[in-house]
């Protein structure tokens, strides 16, 4: 170091300590050195993170590995908490507070089966018909008939239950259509006249709700309404919310005009459903 600069650092030196002495000599430690710090190491973090994708929590119930659903970005929601609606709850203006009936949104949730109608998978197939595109030859247009899954599932929540004593909420899950096919890998048939498919749709159905169907076979053959218990695991499925028109009977006393909403008390004419969507069976 030359003698030029060797004088600078000794006047540095030299200001520095004047400066001390007029203004006190800084601590080490000041609550500003620690925040900025904090705000340093924070910054640090979040460039480290940035980029990195979120791994998801595992989940503390084990799941049905052989039932699988498509690959939605809807959060998984608890049934109860679909059963609740909260975001059915609507403000109106002048203070007006009402529940929409129903909503056209999809869910995502872990559900058992403790139950399903028909009581007999033989049923689980309707048959359709519907009207030809084009008629035949001689001009007729005959029907096109054909089957159709339909069935529904009662399925219950798994999350913990504040209590023992108090039961579970329930939803009933229609299957229908192309979602039976979905759910079943298999379009829909006679069932009753196809044992050998029949017992392959029961044994995809086992792997989604245990021996539930044995279980409740017993008990029908014995003319009981409940069974025993039954050993099935939880599993992820799609559900979907729609609305169909209400069932109340209507007031006899009321002229039947088109489109006048049901009298039923807080009922607008319609009743909220529910339907399993994009989740299939895996063998």
């Amino acid at each position: 170091m030359d003698d030029g600069s060797d004088e600078r650092v000794q006047e540095l030196m030299k200001r520095r300590t004047e400066y001390w002495k007029i203004h006190g000599e800084p601590k080490p430690d000041t609550k500003k050195a620690k925040k900025r710090n904090k705000r340093v190491e924070q910054k640090k973090e979040e460039r480290k993170e940035e980029g990195q994708l979120t791994m998801p929590v595992p989940s503390r119930i084990k799941l049905n590995q052989h039932v699988k659903t498509r690959n939605y970005t809807v959060p998984t929601l608890p049934l109860e908490k679909i059963l609740l609606a909260e975001t059915h709850m609507n403000n109106a203006p002048g203070g007006v507070v009402y529940q929409l009936p129903f909503q056209n949104v999809n869910y995502h949730s872990q559900v058992r089966v403790v139950d399903f109608f028909p009581p007999r998978v033989e049923d689980f197939a309707v048959q359709t018909s519907s009207a030809p595109l084009f008629g035949n030859q001689n001009g007729a247009t005959e029907p096109k008939v054909g089957w159709e899954w339909r069935f529904c599932l009662l399925v219950e929540g798994v999350e913990p239950k504040p209590s023992k004593k108090q039961p579970r909420e329930v939803m009933k899950l229609y299957v229908c259509g192309q979602d039976g096919d979905c759910l079943l890998d298999d379009d829909a048939f006679n069932l009753r006249c196809n044992p050998r498919r029949l017992e392959a749709i029961k044994e995809k159905l086992f792997l989604l709700w245990g021996n539930l169907e044995e279980e409740k076979s017993k008990a029908m053959a014995s003319g009981q309404q409940s069974w025993g218990p039954v050993k099935s695991c939880p599993f992820e499925c799609c559900i979907k919310e729609y609305g169909v028109q209400c069932t109340h009977g209507k007031d006899p006393h009321v002229m039947d005009v088109d489109g006048e909403p049901c009298t039923h008390l807080g009922c607008f004419g319609w009743e909220r459903r529910f339907a399993m969507f994009g989740t299939t069976i895996h063998t």
